[in-house]
């Protein structure tokens, strides 16, 4: 059992890594809003851009 989902798990997070890395190449790692309102809803846009881009 233990082999077995160690198979199954193999790599997930290589692939997670990759598909964040990917992300943020497109989109940008930095919010560059400079108030605390307007940061927040450059995240969430950011957000749904990206979970949209996922469907």
């Amino acid at each position: 059992m233990a082999s077995r989902l160690h198979t199954t798990r193999y790599g997930q997070r290589a692939q997670a890594e990759t598909t964040i890395s990917m992300l943020k190449r497109l989109i940008g790692s930095q919010l560059r809003a400079r108030k605390k309102p307007n940061q927040r809803r450059e995240a969430a846009l950011k957000t749904l851009t990206l979970n949209l881009m996922i469907l």
